[in-house]
């Protein structure tokens, strides 16, 4: 049993998280086969049908440069993607290592399900890598995968058959983020980091924000004259303008290349990072002997490379989400989860969420106090940093949490460590360990766990005992769009006119798993670009009489309607009278279906059935 000893704690810590979802892996593996009618595998959210649906589109037409939702933007031109290929390029390659002789949306839908489990495999591994650049202590690893098991939140963009983007940008980060931990001198470790900043600007463009944030921490140590660890900027910040330009020439046309786009990869960020580029090495080398001398050159130079940008690209001073339908601003973005603000949630939730960072940030200001702590006091500081943006980050969308936790688990775990292991030769004199070697073993015991209770328990706690804001109506909704999807995803919309592709008039929550399952087209989906198709679906639930809604389906062509509940309906609504079952006018036919069989869904709600009609064209 010898052989046991030499496992490193890192491999059990892995499959502490790791297991679980290869198990259910396993289970939806082998449950795809045919896909029976009634079957919902994968999760509800439209982002990762939509992304199978454009990786399918670049499998069968070859077309790299195309990023067109085709069948989106119903009777119009097809809806532009913003999004880019480095994620299409992963879930193309585990497609094609299965077998080419099974259909491609099966593997797709495969593919999906190995996805999470990669990313979250780096995620651990990034995370590792990171808290051994910082605690010694080899019980590290397995402290670290129980802080991941701690925080379901985190685990959001990891859920089996999720094929966002989110859980790739959170692996990248958090690998770069360890480079920037790294104290080497090595450049090829610095032009690696300045790379992996660049694919995070490539994957989406608010890598923007944390680029600027990991320039800004250099950028203050060069401020405040510790010239040995801001040294590695102008080369990161090269490295980092070099990759995007490579980027930029992969992911556009030769003839795109010089066109501004400001909601993905473009012209405009590679001319941002190579202006930084440019001036940071001058700056770096200029002598400028005091901190006012210094703050007055990086404030230079930050107005010349924002003057060259905003006269070359003026739209820039609005955003990467420069030239949206104000629709989007005033009625799509605040209704969607991710990026609303975290103060929006209930008290308790807010409260949970509060809790691990504040804790992660008073070990940290004990640090500082302490002469032998486990940390370098720059460590200290390079962690409340990154902590305080990526939180403040967190507070004003949700979705930034996948940035903000893995900086918590890594500043935690060298605490928790010597907690676990005051014993340790590396920890006898370093602080908490020298304090908890003071009490006897079973005091020592009441302590950590009274620590782990206030870090990991009262947080889970407070999440558990949030009180849900799911009314009766928003349940209608959620078991109507199941439904929905069941239909969907088993074929029952396919039969629809003799199988001929038609205009679906849909839930917006809905459009990807239409464009995956279906022939037919939709008018929008939830996505930024789509604003007049959002606002055109979400107003036909205003429309109170059938002759002013049938006029109103005809501007886009529509040919059938599945309907269910939305939020906020006008009285009297035609489309929401329909679904709760009114005699439909004499220009719509109903489409009776079969329901999924029972067990194979949670029990319905009454008045949740979604009405499919087809729409008898005008005369």
């Amino acid at each position: 049993m010898q052989w046991l000893r030499r496992i490193p704690l890192a491999i059990p810590a892995l499959l502490v998280i790791l297991l679980p979802m290869l198990v259910r892996l396993v289970q939806d593996w082998h449950a795809l086969g045919a896909l029976p009618y009634g079957t919902l595998i994968g999760p509800n959210d439209p982002d990762p049908w939509l992304r199978l649906t454009l990786v399918r589109d670049l499998l069968t037409s070859g077309d790299w440069y195309s990023h067109a939702v085709t069948r989106s933007g119903a009777p119009f031109f097809d809806t532009v993607s913003p999004w880019t290929r480095p994620l299409d390029v992963v879930i193309a390659a585990l497609s094609q290592l299965q077998p080419l002789a099974e259909d491609l949306s099966l593997r797709l839908m495969r593919a999906a399900l190995l996805l999470p489990i990669v990313w979250m495999g780096l995620l651990l591994l990034g995370i590792y890598r990171a808290t051994r650049l910082l605690s010694p202590l080899p019980v590290a690893p397995l402290v670290a995968s129980g802080l991941v098991a701690a925080m379901p939140v985190i685990r959001n963009y990891f859920g089996i058959g999720n094929a966002d983007h989110h859980a790739m940008l959170a692996v990248v980060f958090v690998w770069a983020f360890g480079g920037i931990l790294h104290t080497s001198p090595r450049h090829w470790l610095t032009c690696l980091n300045g790379a992996l900043l660049g694919l995070l600007l490539w994957i989406s463009p608010e890598g923007m924000v944390l680029i600027a944030a990991i320039f800004g921490w250099y950028g203050l140590c060069w401020l405040r004259g510790d010239r040995t660890h801001a040294a590695p900027l102008p080369l990161l910040a090269t490295s980092t303008a070099i990759t995007t330009v490579i980027a930029v020439l992969i992911e556009r046309p030769p003839g795109e290349w010089l066109t501004p786009v400001y909601d993905s990869i473009s012209i405009v960020y590679a001319i941002m990072l190579g202006g930084v580029a440019l001036t940071t090495w001058p700056l770096f080398y200029l002598p400028l002997r005091t901190c006012v001398a210094r703050g007055k050159a990086a404030m230079l130079a930050i107005t010349l490379v924002g003057g060259v940008v905003l006269s070359l690209y003026p739209a820039m001073w609005h955003g990467p989400l420069t030239g949206l339908d104000p629709y989007i601003y005033s009625h799509f973005l605040p209704r969607i989860v991710e990026t609303q603000p975290l103060l929006q949630k209930p008290t308790l939730y807010i409260l949970a969420m509060l809790l691990t960072p504040m804790a992660a940030l008073t070990f940290l200001a004990l640090a500082w106090q302490r002469d032998a702590a486990i940390l370098t006091r720059h460590q200290v500081l390079q962690l409340t940093y990154f902590i305080v943006v990526t939180f403040g980050l967190y507070l004003t969308q949700q979705r930034f949490y996948y940035y903000c936790a893995p900086l918590l688990i890594i500043s935690l775990t060298p605490f928790l460590s010597a907690l676990l292991m005051p014993e340790h030769r590396t920890m006898r004199d370093a602080w908490p360990a020298r304090w908890l070697i003071t009490y006897a073993p079973m005091a020592q015991a009441w302590r950590r766990l009274l620590l782990l209770g206030v870090i990991v328990g009262v947080p889970l706690l407070l999440l558990w005992q949030s009180p849900s804001r799911e009314t009766e109506a928003s349940r209608k909704i959620d078991a109507c769009q199941q439904t929905a999807r069941r239909l969907i995803r088993g074929g029952v919309l396919n039969t629809l006119g003799d199988g001929k592709p038609m205009t679906l008039f849909i839930s917006t929550d809905l459009g990807g798993d239409v464009l995956f399952f279906t022939p037919h087209r939709i008018i929008a989906s939830n996505y930024h670009r789509e604003g007049a198709g959002i606002r055109y679906i979400w107003k036909a639930d205003r429309i109170t009489y059938p002759i002013l809604l049938r006029a109103y389906l005809a501007m886009r062509k529509v040919d059938a309607l599945l309907i269910c509940p939305v939020v906020h309906p006008a009285k009297e609504s035609v489309l929401q009278q329909l679904q709760q079952g009114a005699a439909p006018p004499p220009w719509l036919t109903p489409v009776p279906y079969d329901m999924p069989p029972e067990g194979t869904h949670p029990p319905r709600i009454k008045g949740s059935n979604p009405a499919l009609f087809l729409v008898k064209p005008p005369r």
